[in-house]
């Protein structure tokens, strides 16, 4: 199965109606070579780390609205606003660093969710630490949402962020 309709399949992204315009450069945005040129429409080009930038930037600020969602206080009197716990920090303090730090999280969530192996490498499998390979799967996954956010509209993107994504983050977290 190619890594196009896997990503079709595993984020569901007709579900979303999310169009992907050109498969040739959705891949570009997979690969592991820096300073590539992404193509978005006939003429608008976009280096590839900023897509990776305003992947992780998006996908960050889903995670921090998570957590705000997921550890709001309930008790109004402690100078929360509008009762949110903006210290959610305390309340992850016992947990793993995995469930703390964004980047971690989401590298956990791509190799739960079957996404693992998702960069394109030109070194063979056998030869690269996981530990290597799901640096650069997490890199991949914040191109493909900066790729998928300037091709597609907004509200989509963040649709697709909050109920594709994050439930399985929620899961992650509180397990």
């Amino acid at each position: 199965m190619s890594r196009v309709s896997h990503l079709n399949k595993i984020l569901a992204l007709q579900k979303f109606n999310i169009k992907i315009t050109n498969q040739s450069e959705l891949l570009k945005c997979l690969q592991s070579a820096k300073n590539l040129n992404v193509s978005i429409d006939n003429n608008t080009f976009i280096y590839r780390d900023n897509l990776q930038q305003i992947g992780n930037s998006l996908l960050h600020l889903h995670i921090n609205e998570m957590y705000l969602t997921l550890f709001k206080d309930n008790n109004s009197n402690n100078g929360t606003l509008s009762n949110f716990n903006f210290n959610y920090m305390n309340s992850l303090k016992f947990k793993s660093n995995w469930k703390i730090n964004p980047n971690s999280l989401i590298k956990k969530y791509l190799s739960t969710s079957n996404l693992n192996n998702l960069s394109i490498l030109s070194i063979p499998d056998n030869k690269i630490p996981q530990r290597i390979r799901l640096k650069f799967d997490l890199l991949a996954f914040n191109s493909l949402i900066g790729y998928l956010l300037i091709s597609n509209d907004k509200k989509t993107i963040d649709n697709l962020i909050k109920d594709s994504i994050i439930p399985v983050l929620i899961k992650l977290i509180l397990n």
